[in-house]
């Protein structure tokens, strides 16, 4: 056990605050006071994209990532471009059939032929989605 409010002593050559954890990460055990430091898999790089993932999400056995200003198709061997799409922090989203893309303040729709910008409705700019029981929910300002 770790207890995450005892005294910890901290390299004066580091900056930042706080403890940096590189593949592990802690849970609560219940007690105020104790923690557990639990081990997490790294992570293999598979492919370059030419920039940062801003979002993944699998669906029918295939890795659609959101890199580089793209939307890319990973399905084992070599990413393939989709579509184009603003490059920034994005959400990501799939119903099983459809993939749903917040990014830019717009959202998008993928039926797995083309990348179409979607009306929101009452959201006036989008900044999160999820799917929730067979919809899709935009979660933004405005409206």
């Amino acid at each position: 056990m770790l207890n995450i409010f005892s005294t910890q002593t901290k390299d004066s050559t580091l900056s930042g605050q706080g403890e940096r954890l590189v593949n592990y990460f802690l849970r609560p055990t219940g007690a105020p006071s104790q923690a557990e430091l639990i081990g997490a898999s790294g992570v293999k790089p598979q492919a370059d994209l030419g920039g940062p993932v801003r979002a993944s999400v699998d669906m029918g056995g295939s890795l659609f990532v959101v890199a580089n200003g793209k939307l890319w198709e990973y399905g084992g061997e070599t990413p393939e471009e989709r579509a184009d799409i603003l490059d920034g922090p994005t959400s990501i989203a799939t119903s099983g059939t459809q993939i749903a893309i917040v990014t830019g303040g717009s959202y998008y729709l993928w039926d797995g032929a083309s990348l179409e910008p979607y009306s929101t409705g009452q959201v006036d700019r989008p900044l999160a989605v999820a799917h929730l029981d067979g919809y899709f929910v935009v979660i933004g300002e405005g409206g």
